[in-house]
């Protein structure tokens, strides 16, 4: 009777401690977003995990992943809250599949579709530094409940049944082995709920980025003449994401072979910047000679890296200076 009883459980065992193991994440992309939308960090996921990392600028920005689930079980699975979940104040999560099946079948393959969704405004006083970050976790739900009038429903009642029938058997023999018998028995319906019920764990952190404005002002060799342009930026962007984004990507070619001065990319001149507008004014304006507007730059500039964030024009102004001014006039 021990041999058969420990059998029982040897059998019982996978399906407490393997049922996560068996359904799985088995890619995750990114297949769609707007224009200003963009990762923060790529996607991560393992097991039935995945946490995204997101950051939007304009309301109705958006990403939509797509997702591939494989169930290498005998057992269908449902996903069950499948239209809409979990979504905060401002940013929205949608669940998409283009077959409008919610199934994952048995030993096979679930394409889906998460969307998140930039909803509704932030409020300005929400934002610090111009970027507000809004943390969530959800769940969705995977089960086999198809057809539980025939199927979990049944076997749970026909159990019970039998539950009943060893009761009666050991009351009347007084054999302590029945009992135990029954015991594991009736495990058999906590074994099937615990395999049956599966939840797909969703982290995401989304950053909503301010749009600023920064001001270049190109250095002539007149001291008395700058030309000034205004750009629109993400706040919290460097001047490497800059120039991969749609801002810098968007301008005509005349205006990126000018912001390539400003980015490094052209060796005729460097970008210098300096924090205090009237001080480099007051120099300038005394400065007679090239050597003399040299010293003006070495005192109140200081060097660009393609590393540095941006910073709006209340704080910052830059400038494109030409490297050699032997050619302008004393």
């Amino acid at each position: 009777m021990k041999k058969v009883l420990l059998l029982l459980v040897i059998l019982l065992f996978p399906a407490f401690v393997f049922a996560k193991e068996n359904v799985e994440i088995k890619e995750a992309i990114l297949v769609e977003k707007s224009d200003k939308a963009g990762e923060t960090k790529p996607i991560q996921f393992e097991g039935l995990k995945i946490d995204f990392f997101l950051k939007f600028v304009d309301v109705e920005d958006y990403a939509k992943y797509k997702i591939i689930i494989k169930n290498n079980t005998n057992t269908p699975y449902e996903i069950a809250n499948a239209k809409e979940f979990g979504s905060g104040d401002f940013i929205k999560y949608e669940y998409l599949s283009e077959d409008n099946s919610r199934i994952i079948k048995a030993n096979e393959e679930k394409e889906f579709f998460i969307k998140i969704v930039y909803q509704s405004p932030v409020d300005d006083d929400d934002f610090v530094n111009g970027v507000y970050v809004e943390n969530n976790n959800m769940e969705l739900n995977l089960s086999n409940e198809e057809n539980p009038k025939t199927n979990t429903r049944a076997i749970i009642i026909l159990l019970l049944v039998l539950g009943f029938v060893i009761i009666s058997i050991g009351i009347s023999s007084g054999r302590k082995e029945i009992m135990y018998l029954l015991l594991t028995v009736w495990m058999i319906p906590l074994s099937i709920y615990a395999y049956e019920k599966l939840s797909l764990t969703v982290t995401a952190e989304v950053e909503v980025r301010q749009e600023g404005t920064f001001v270049i002002r190109t250095v002539m060799c007149d001291k008395d003449h700058e030309e000034e342009r205004t750009f629109p930026f993400e706040r919290g962007m460097t001047f490497a994401e800059y120039d991969k984004s749609v801002y810098y990507l968007s301008e005509d070619e005349e205006t990126q072979n000018s912001l390539n001065a400003f980015l490094g990319k052209d060796p005729e001149h460097q970008l210098v910047v300096y924090s205090e507008d009237h001080e480099y004014h007051d120099c300038i304006r005394d400065a007679d000679t090239v050597e003399e507007n040299e010293a003006c730059r070495q005192e109140h500039y200081f060097p660009f890296h393609i590393e540095d964030k941006i910073e709006d024009q209340a704080t910052r102004i830059y400038r494109i200076v030409e490297i050699d001014l032997s050619h302008c006039p004393n």
